[in-house]
Formats: C-alpha cells, structure tokens, sequence
C-alpha cells in the first residue's frame, strides 16, 4: 500500500449529503465522483465507517480495486460511531470503547481492500462514558500494529486533543471551521500549529451551505419542511450572521474573479496551522469549485476583512439572542 507523509490540500469527502438517497445510486454517483477526483488531481478521499451504513466504503473499495496502485487516492477513515437500526438517517452514538473501535476497523478495511490506511479518525467525542485514553490506548495499539500510518480525532474540542497527546501523537485533527467559529476554534489551530499536528477543515460542498452544513436553506423541503419553520429560519440571527460574513466573501471573490467557494477556501487554507480542505461534495462541479481556491490568494486585507466580518457577526448574534432587559418594559 502507498502512504502519503500527509493529506495534501484537497480531499473529497464521502459524507452522505442527502440523507434518504437510495444507496445503490449513492454507490454509483460516489464512484463517478471519485474518478473524476482522481482526474482532476485530488488524491486522498475522507470517509467513514458509519457513511450510509457502509456503502461509501464498499463503494471505494471497488474503485480502489481498479486503479494502479500508484495512482490510488490515500484514505482517511473514521470508526466509533454505532447505528440505532433505525429507519432513515441518523447519527448514531458515538461509543468508544476499544472492542468497538478494533472490530469496526477490521470492518474498514475489509470493505475498502486495505492493509492499513492512510490515516484513521475517532468520528466523534463518546457518548457512552469511555474515558477518551482508553479510546486513545486502542488506536495507539492498532497504530502499532500496522492498520494505520496515522491516527488523530474528528470534531474533538482542545481538552481531548492534549490528553491524546499525552499518551501518544495526534497525527491529525479534522475539524469545522468558517469565519463564524474562529474564535472558538483558534486555540486548536495555535495548539496543532505548536505541535506539529496536522489540520484538515471539512467543507460542505453545497455553497447553500457554506457556514451551516447542517441546514439545506430556508427553502428547502428537510428539515424545515412546513412554513413557520422557514419564517423562523429566514428572522433568525443566525441566518443574518451567515449573510453578513457571505456578503464579505462575495465582495473579496467580485475584487479577484474568484467563486464564493474559491475565496472561502482561500481563507480557511490562510488560517495558521490548516494544511488542507476535505469537500463533502455531490458533483464534479462542486470539487472544482472549492478546487479553485487552492491557487487562489486573498489580500491580507481581504483575509482581515472576512474574519472582522465573521467576528462582528457573531457578537450581533450575541446580542440579539440575549438581549439586555429595558426596565422600561417592565
């Protein structure tokens, strides 16, 4: 098997973006998408055990299996989460405990024709009580034995990430961020940055999306799928810090010629410590955008202007969530 030292600065993301699809047309829209990743320079992709109940890496597995193993894609996998057997999407809970996490790997790997990965996550902070270095003890033990050339967290706040590290390196943190969570996520990046531990931020790939990838927009028919939930979405101080930091962006991509994607690309990648983008993308189209940001630089001017942007946004939502009482009112 090949081992990058790294991920480099584009990855595809595996991550089911339309809950509900039928899986077998999951599996072949993936395929089509990783080959043209392949095409176009992409060469590590980011999935997970938990992704559509194992048919993302099914899926990868079998484009693996054809290509040449110089040019197959590095990949990034993540265990720890486990299914409630319910109908349609859910998360799951996030157990980690060591039996969990072996097996689930062991089943990773099986699926996508492995040895070993590239660079294998704990999905997700556990939800069951286990104490996060006995999780971390099991992964250095897999690490050990071969099944990973790295190992590190996804989504895990700084306190997780130093007890981690007490007990052996954490190679890779993949995380959120956008001009709206700076603040909260700058400790982490300095941390990393300080520690030589590599960052990667997942992206949706849907520009409907770019700062909530969990909401599809104040149209759409999920999750907000009657009409006061749209007018409350559409009066919400979230949605208004979300435009005020889009307006930035777009105003910087207007200066440049760049897509919206581009320049949030190039601002997340000007970020300390950030070596790369995951896209959680659905079409060619959408990677390619995202894609174009990699060449791109913003001004310092530009970067400072999106991130005052993000900053003031995010104290206005303060604000209006938490409003100071007028005692005229009373």
């Amino acid at each position: 098997m090949l081992v990058r030292t790294h991920p480099t600065r584009l990855g595809l993301g595996a991550w089911p973006e339309s809950p509900g699809r039928v899986r077998r047309s999951r599996a072949g829209a993936l395929e089509r998408l990783l080959w043209h990743a392949v095409g176009v320079g992409v060469d590590w992709v980011d999935t997970a055990h938990a992704y559509e109940g194992g048919v993302d890496e099914h899926a990868l597995g079998r484009c693996l299996a054809t290509m040449p193993e110089e040019a197959r894609p590095a990949v990034m996998s993540k265990g720890g989460i486990v299914a409630d057997g319910s109908e349609g999407y859910r998360r799951g809970t996030a157990v980690l405990r060591p039996s969990v996490l072996s097996a689930q790997l062991d089943e990773s790997l099986r699926r996508l024709g492995l040895d070993a990965l590239d660079t294998y996550l704990l999905h997700y902070p556990d939800e069951t009580g286990v104490p996060i270095e006995e999780s971390w003890r099991e992964v250095a033990a897999l690490a050990e034995q071969g099944k990973m050339a790295r190992c590190g967290l996804c989504a895990f706040d700084l306190e997780h990430v130093r007890r981690c590290e007490a007990l052996r390196h954490v190679d890779v943190c993949l995380t959120r961020l956008t001009p709206l969570d700076l603040g909260r996520s700058r400790p982490l990046l300095e941390w990393c940055a300080t520690h030589g531990t590599t960052v990667v931020v997942w992206v949706c790939g849907d520009v409907g999306r770019l700062l909530d990838p969990s909401y599809a927009g104040p149209l759409a028919s999920t999750p907000y799928d009657h009409t006061r939930r749209r007018l409350e979405r559409l009066a919400s101080a979230s949605l208004a810090a979300e435009m005020v930091v889009t307006t930035a962006m777009s105003e910087a991509g207007r200066a440049s010629g760049l897509h919206l994607e581009a320049v949030a690309a190039a601002w997340i990648l000007a970020q300390p410590g950030v070596a790369g983008l995951t896209v959680g993308a659905s079409t060619g189209a959408q990677l390619d955008r995202w894609g174009s940001g990699l060449g791109a630089e913003l001004s310092f001017e530009d970067v400072e202007r999106i991130t005052k942007a993000g900053e003031m946004a995010v104290a206005t939502r303060r604000r209006v969530s938490h409003p100071v009482a007028d005692p005229s009112l009373r």
